[in-house]
């Protein structure tokens, strides 16, 4: 006599394989969890089991991140990548060591082109610059940006550390 695939109990008549709706049920889930991957987050880089095929971040937090990245911050220009929105604060390109070269802004007048905008409170715009843009690592060719001072400045804020 023939035993059910999930708990080996004999089959009842009529049942080729499963001996209950409870053990065909628990073989379908246990099939759908043979079909999930581990995969590694696009964006933050951890190990997660994809739910769907095509998914190729651990969260909506880190899917929604990296579309907000591609949408606002970046526009590509030769091998150079800019900030978009920010063409007012533009003051040049950086070398760095290997030829790479990089775009370089000034970070008050960023602040205030946001505030032009429509980001009218210095704090908010100050906030959002630096989750949206300034956090918005893009590879080796992400943008510099640039607190503007003079070199006496710049020695008492290290002496405030």
């Amino acid at each position: 006599m023939r035993k059910c695939a999930i708990c080996e109990n004999h089959l009842p008549p009529g049942r080729s394989r499963y001996c209950s709706d409870e053990c065909r049920s628990r073989a379908h889930n246990e099939r759908r969890h043979l079909d999930k991957k581990k995969k590694l987050c696009e964006r933050c880089g951890c190990i997660y089991t994809a739910s769907r095929h095509g998914h190729s971040f651990c969260s909506s937090a880190c899917r929604q991140a990296e579309y907000r990245d591609r949408r606002d911050t970046i526009v590509e220009d030769d091998d150079i990548l800019l900030a978009d929105g920010y063409e007012d604060a533009f003051l040049g390109i950086c070398v760095r060591f290997g030829g790479l070269r990089v775009a370089a802004y000034d970070y008050g007048k960023c602040i205030e082109s946001l505030q032009e905008s429509g980001i009218h409170d210095y704090e908010e715009a100050v906030e959002y610059f630096e989750f949206n843009t300034l956090g918005a690592w893009v590879g080796n060719a992400t943008p510099v940006f640039i607190h503007r001072m003079t070199l006496e400045e710049c020695h008492e804020q290290e002496q405030e550390r």
